[in-house]
């Protein structure tokens, strides 16, 4: 949104040189003119500044909406003013007076919403916004009773819509020509009524003035995050860009590009503060010890050993597999104990689907073939899980734990900085062994599976929910075959069973399907579980539900996605069902609550 405000946009246009990539690709989308000059008047306002604490003013809900809408209608266009001077090469507040809207087209309604701002010109619009802004204040600062004042009673609905599509912006008696951008952030900060009122002003038709509108899942009822988004249409278009995130949109985005952003992200913070406190130039990543590259263990040739033993074992007096384990006996390290671990996986496969005794001897090519990139993962994973060596670690594996969020990804490599800098105070070479890594990831991980409970609301039937996925889990990736690599992460819910969910009288029927509709909505609402809707696999439609990629170090589960085993819903009621209420101690404390 930043990028389209009207600041944002003049200073694009006088550095085409410093911008050119942005400027091109905004010339593109016809946001600037081909010689630069900026076709839209964007403003960006924040939601999170004093809306919500009108709701606890002691006087009448109308009126604290009325209120609601005037203080948004002025701050509205006191920065259409402050844009369009800045448009203009102007100054905000000395040339108001130079500012007017030319209402000559508009309508009574239009007329009227202009006499109770107070006039056309910015010398009237600066002293609606400056009354506004005291007199609803002088009410949030208030100690004793509140009283409304005269002409304090707010609007209906938003004026200035109605006023910014109907009139036109003059600046210095001359039509400014920029199509009026208004861009609202933070709508989860708002009350639930406030957000209501407001994008119900923001829906009704005003194909003059572009408006967005952004908010958290958070804000979101159940029902609005269970039916789950692709409304459209040529007045409105409702976009989860968490979803374009995870999947992608056409080649418009995908996860590399996303983690290439976290990268940069995380690189561009750190430098800095390495530069001062330690006089180091490298990347930030490059003080992290990849698991890959980490000392084996004094023990490792006794592990080693016990991964050739089982694998000898699994093929036996079978001369099939000798190739196979001439070749890894070759190899040494880390790659030798994962190619042992996949060895045994694939000679249970191949055992599986024999249908003879004996087969052909097979190739290497034999195993190119049946091995793949996951396979090898889930291999590195249980050997790593078998054997307590590190796994979580590395930039890869971090930018994974950041579950294509953001602020989560942040705040762990915040957590790995923070031990970093141990060695830069003690006046040591800074860098994070792959042991040290897992250590802090493990109980980053930790930590966020015991704050579903207290911070998510429904947070004790969220964890049952997440309890259950990972005994699915758990379940299917100990199969000698692992069917499913590099490991299940999630479960699904046929499209069908999701209808009967979001069926508000089969849920007043049904008191499990309340709760665990009220507890599915809170964890995609708060990115406990992210869930795709619609996903095919094998002529049926399901919503598949993954956890959150940070709780899979708590629980030794894989990074990777597109693993999952569905359930009924007569199942997952079940997981919800025999909880105990609110009051009652939540059977999920404890030190290994889940015995894994």
């Amino acid at each position: 949104m930043r990028l389209f405000t009207t600041e944002t946009l003049m200073w694009i246009s006088g550095r085409y040189d410093s911008s050119e990539p942005v400027h091109s690709l905004l010339t593109k989308r016809e946001v600037l003119e081909a010689d630069g000059t900026p076709r839209k008047l964007g403003v960006l306002l924040s939601l999170d500044r004093d809306y919500v604490s009108l709701v606890d003013l002691p006087i009448q809900e109308v009126s604290v909406d009325r209120l609601f809408l005037r203080l948004l209608d002025s701050r509205i266009l006191i920065s259409v003013l402050r844009a369009s001077l800045l448009a203009s090469g102007l100054g905000f507040p000395t040339d108001a007076e130079r500012f007017r809207l030319d209402a000559s087209a508009a309508d009574a309604r239009t007329q009227a919403a202009l006499e109770k701002i107070g006039g056309v010109d910015g010398l009237a619009i600066v002293s609606f916004s400056r009354r506004t802004e005291r007199q609803v204040l002088d009410m949030l600062d208030a100690v004793l009773s509140v009283e409304l004042e005269s002409g304090a009673d707010g609007h209906a609905e938003l004026l200035s819509l109605s006023i910014l599509e109907e009139c036109e912006i003059t600046v210095d008696g001359s039509p400014l020509s920029l199509q009026p951008l208004l861009m609202f952030d933070d709508g989860h900060e708002l009350a639930s009524r406030q957000r209501r009122a407001l994008l119900d002003n923001l829906r009704r038709r005003r194909p003059g003035i572009a408006r967005w509108y952004s908010e958290r899942f958070e804000a979101m009822s159940n029902q609005e995050l269970m039916q789950g988004f692709g409304i459209g249409g040529r007045d409105l278009v409702e976009i989860d860009i968490d979803h374009i995130v995870r999947n992608g949109v056409g080649r418009r985005f995908t996860a590399g590009q996303h983690n290439r952003v976290l990268s940069y992200i995380a690189l561009r913070r750190a430098a800095p503060v390495l530069t001062t406190y330690a006089q180091e130039s490298q990347p930030f990543f490059d003080f992290l010890e990849s698991p890959s590259f980490a000392p084996l263990p004094d023990e490792f040739p006794s592990l080693h050993n016990a991964l050739r033993t089982r694998v000898l074992e699994a093929s036996g007096s079978d001369t099939r597999y000798r190739r196979w384990v001439e070749e890894a006996d070759l190899l040494t390290g880390c790659d030798a104990s994962v190619r042992w671990r996949e060895l045994e996986i694939l000679i249970a496969r191949d055992k599986r689907g024999q249908q003879g005794l004996f087969g052909e001897p097979l190739t290497g090519g034999d195993l190119m073939d049946r091995s793949s990139p996951a396979l090898r993962e889930a291999a590195a994973l249980s050997v790593a899980t078998e054997f307590g060596l590190p796994y979580y670690a590395g930039q890869a594996r971090l930018l994974g734990l950041g579950s294509h969020n953001v602020e989560q990804f942040l705040n762990l490599c915040g957590a790995l900085f923070e031990d970093l800098l141990i060695d830069i105070s003690l006046g040591r070479k800074p860098a994070l062994t792959a042991a040290r890594q897992d250590k802090i990831l493990r109980k980053a991980s930790e930590a966020y599976w015991d704050s579903i409970a207290r911070t998510v609301p429904n947070g004790r039937d969220v964890r049952a929910i997440v309890a259950e996925i990972v005994r699915i889990a758990v379940e299917e990736n100990k199969k000698p075959t692992v069917p499913y690599p590099p490991g299940v992460t999630g479960t699904a819910l046929r499209m069908s069973d999701r209808e009967r969910l979001l069926d508000v009288e089969y849920r007043n029927r049904n008191a499990p399907a309340e709760r665990l509709f009220a507890a599915l909505a809170s964890a995609v609402a708060y990115n406990v579980i992210t869930a795709d809707l619609d996903y095919s696999v094998k002529g049926n439609r399901y919503m598949v539900l993954y956890l959150n990629r940070l709780l899979c170090p708590r629980f030794s589960l894989p990074l990777g996605r597109g693993a999952f085993r569905e359930r009924k819903l007569s199942q997952m009621l079940k997981w919800v069902e025999d909880l105990p209420d609110s009051g009652h101690r939540d059977p999920y404390d404890g030190e290994n609550a889940l015995g894994l």
